[in-house]
């Protein structure tokens, strides 16, 4: 199939009045692809076309909770609330049906691909009917035992650890220990608020609140959560450190050295009031970075381009093509999907004002192999 588009992004370069065979990921004009491929069926689309977004951090089976959050009162109000409210009982159709409606909001804004949260698999199913590919991530915390993990065919369930206040050290490293036999990606809440910046130092809020409701042991001594996750050699190549909203330039080296992952999570934090990661520093190093949703719980809704849209409008200073590429190849490497072009994803431009400025034009040809996360360039600024 041969896609002719206003706009073509391959991962690095933007392509304007180009035309793209799908099979191999060459673009070219629209004459010349039909000289080569005369049997190709010719698509005609508006706008921008991207490969399928990649949403590397979500709570499908928390979507009933929409609405029912107070915003911007901080984390630690926030996670109590949250705490209550997941105790309340909720049937499964409920459940399902509010699963299925965020689930179509993430196809309608481009998803192809996700990386879901859950505790108890309830979505697994519908999980695996609505996407193409990606990863489960069945969350471990409290005194919760590792259950038997059968594997599905078409994602990979993987044991992740919700946060270093909810998860013992013992436990961190057992299911790191798993994840590193299966050879799967990890996903861990990391340095979303101040309360748990003040956790590893055995002070504060959350820390007293964690300790009367039995979830803590004794820690081991660190400066930063990073840092406490590094004591513990629990950071790898295939590390999703999810928010990063708090993190010191020494953390910033650790997660670049191990070659981790990093999921903005923004309209999130925005909703809470945790705050913003330092994307400044970030973006000097060579850390790969990806894009998520996060859950109903602290969102307003699964627009997957409204978030990429925040990141734009957050920090205007970013090379627009980055962000796209974190919402695509990023979230492809971050998630351990070959990166390719199979499920093409089409955004009209015109009611889509942020996209506009990064639309300049390219005469490059080539396949999309050349642009994969491992070859990408990381760093935009100057």
């Amino acid at each position: 199939m041969i896609i002719n588009c206003k706009w073509i992004f391959d991962g690095n370069t933007l392509h304007k009045d180009k035309a793209i065979f799908i099979k191999n990921g060459e673009i070219a004009s629209l004459h010349l692809l039909k000289k080569f491929y005369p049997e190709a069926h010719i698509v005609d689309r508006d706008g921008l076309c991207t490969p399928g977004f990649v949403n590397v951090h979500t709570h499908i089976e928390l979507s009933h909770l929409k609405g029912k959050l107070p915003k911007g009162k901080g984390f630690f109000p926030w996670l109590k609330n949250i705490i209550a409210l997941r105790k309340m009982p909720i049937s499964n159709k409920r459940r399902l049906d509010e699963a299925k409606k965020a689930i179509n909001t993430l196809k309608k804004s481009g998803v192809a691909y996700i990386g879901d949260v859950s505790n108890t698999l309830s979505c697994m199913k519908l999980i695996e009917e609505n996407f193409k590919g990606g990863a489960v991530f069945l969350e471990i915390y409290g005194k919760k035992h590792i259950p038997h993990l059968e594997q599905k065919t078409h994602l990979p369930l993987c044991p992740s650890p919700h946060a270093i206040y909810s998860t013992s050290p013992e436990m961190l490293l057992k299911i790191f220990d798993i994840h590193q036999k299966m050879n799967t990606p990890l996903s861990i809440h990391v340095a979303e608020s101040t309360e748990e910046y003040r956790f590893v130092k055995k002070e504060g809020k959350m820390y007293d609140f964690l300790k009367t409701i039995g979830f803590l042991k004794e820690l081991p001594p660190a400066k930063t959560p990073v840092q406490y996750l590094e004591r513990l050699n629990i950071i790898d190549k295939n590390t999703i450190l999810v928010h990063c909203v708090h993190i010191t330039d020494e953390d910033i080296d650790i997660i670049d050295r191990r070659n981790a992952s990093i999921a903005l999570c923004l309209r999130s934090n925005d909703f809470i009031g945790a705050g913003f990661p330092p994307m400044e520093k970030i973006l000097k190093g060579s850390i790969n970075i990806s894009i998520g949703t996060d859950s109903l719980a602290s969102v307003d809704d699964m627009d997957f381009l409204k978030e990429i849209q925040f990141v734009f409008k957050k920090f205007p200073f970013i090379d627009p093509r980055f962000i796209l590429y974190w919402a695509t190849y990023g979230g492809m490497k971050a998630l351990k999907i070959n990166p390719h072009f199979s499920y093409p994803n089409f955004i009209p431009v015109e009611s889509n004002e942020p996209l506009e400025e990064m639309l300049t034009e390219s005469t490059e040809v080539y396949p999309l192999s050349s642009t994969s996360p491992e070859n990408h360039p990381q760093n935009p600024l100057p």
